[in-house]
């Protein structure tokens, strides 16, 4: 749901959506994830799929030609995790390696060029990967002994390992214990989540988005103020987010559309309680806004809801989390609705349903 004009909904248009509109051609996907403009699924087997924007050749079908509906990416056959970044796409595989393609301005396809990759290339000098992120002009992995290695550009620090930046993978100082690596997709910052269920990030703090209580950029990694029992991080371009063992969530960075969800529009250095979220299983930040997926399947969003990004029918903010609407309506009643975006559950008389959520991400509005 939201933004459609590049077709990254995958529906055959590039009709906004205001509500969850079914992704044509896919089945058996098991994860997702989304870029700026594009977006790819992992398919049960190894392949991967991806729609949307493709000037850089995101999508990995030979071509920048834009896509409304799935194409193949090509040469993929043993990928068990997708990333997609701004303009870049990266995806591991079960040896433990590592193909992205796309943009390269940057080097962040971590080939050893800057030249662009309208199908997949080897990640050089990498293997032994358990996670992998795809940021805006830098890519990071997260290894299977805790280590973090991160290549392309590194003007803000973004690569952890003070101002070098690299076209091929270097170690990221001090992340030994990561569990799980999460770059800024529209932005140029990283954090890690640790087994000791704290966090450190690193790179561009414009907006307090590493959670340090300041605003100074970091060119190797610092923890994240007050933030433990985290499980689950994500990233996107000015702000942040966690989800702790309790299934709460807690989000830092800015809050200028409302998206830390703590119920005002006051910018956070350190990390804020979400309003009203007890049951999450993972969060996924967007551009100023957020969705959490709940234990129960139903999903929660807040922040930005232009382009109806918070997929509740409206096109308002809220700085508290709010129902999306599912298969085909749901998350509440629409019937008092009377700010409703025509054509969507209103107009079509539903007013229940549910949400068959397995997984959450977010488009860039």
């Amino acid at each position: 749901w939201g933004n459609n004009s590049n077709g990254q909904l995958g529906d055959g248009t590039t009709t906004t959506r205001y509500e969850p509109a079914p992704v044509s051609g896919i089945a058996n996907a098991i994860a997702l994830s989304a870029g700026e403009n594009f977006t790819c699924a992992l398919i049960q087997g190894g392949t991967i799929k991806c729609w949307g924007y493709n000037g850089y050749g995101q999508l990995g079908d030979n071509s920048t030609a834009q896509k409304t509906t799935p194409v193949a990416v090509s040469g993929i056959t043993t990928a068990v995790a997708v990333s997609a970044g701004q303009f870049h796409t990266c995806a591991r595989l079960a040896d433990g390696t590592v193909k992205c393609w796309g943009r390269n301005t940057w080097g962040q396809l971590g080939d050893n060029t800057v030249t662009q990759r309208s199908t997949p290339v080897t990640v050089l000098g990498i293997g032994g990967v358990s996670g992998i992120s795809a940021g805006a002009t830098s890519t990071c992995a997260l290894l299977a002994n805790g280590e973090a290695m991160c290549w392309g550009d590194n003007t803000s620090g973004q690569l952890g390992n003070g101002n070098t930046a690299s076209l091929v993978p270097v170690s990221t100082a001090g992340i030994t214990s990561g569990l799980e690596v999460a770059v800024g997709t529209d932005n140029d910052y990283g954090c890690a989540l640790l087994s000791n269920g704290t966090a450190k990030c690193w790179g561009l703090n414009t907006n307090g988005q590493l959670g340090d209580n300041t605003v100074t950029t970091r060119n190797t990694p610092v923890v994240v103020s007050g933030l433990a029992n985290a499980v689950d991080i994500g990233t996107y371009a000015v702000h942040s987010c966690a989800v702790l063992a309790d299934g709460s969530s807690k989000c830092w960075g800015d809050n200028t559309s409302g998206e830390i969800g703590d119920g005002t529009n006051v910018n956070r250095l350190t990390p804020a309680t979400v309003s009203g979220i007890s049951t999450a299983v993972t969060v996924a930040p967007g551009y100023r806004h957020t969705c959490a997926l709940l234990a129960d399947s139903t999903v929660k969003c807040w922040g930005d809801g232009s382009n109806g990004g918070l997929g509740n029918l409206l096109t308002s903010n809220s700085n508290v989390p709010v129902d999306v609407y599912g298969f085909p309506c749901g998350g509440g009643s629409s019937a008092s609705c009377g700010a409703c975006v025509p054509t969507t559950c209103l107009a079509q008389g539903v007013s229940s349903g549910s949400i068959a959520g397995v997984e959450v991400l977010i488009l860039h509005l």
